[in-house]
């Protein structure tokens, strides 16, 4: 996500990826680790 905001702001609807997914390894990756830590505390 910091990455992103280093970005500049998309300003043309080209610029937009549409119908090609974003890499999605690291966002799984710390919603896995999030959980495992939010379930070894509840």
């Amino acid at each position: 996500m910091s990455l992103a905001w280093q970005q500049p702001p998309i300003t043309t609807d080209s610029g937009m990826r549409l119908g090609v997914p974003y890499p999605r390894d690291q966002s799984n990756a710390a919603r896995a680790r999030c959980l495992e830590v939010m379930r070894r505390h509840l």
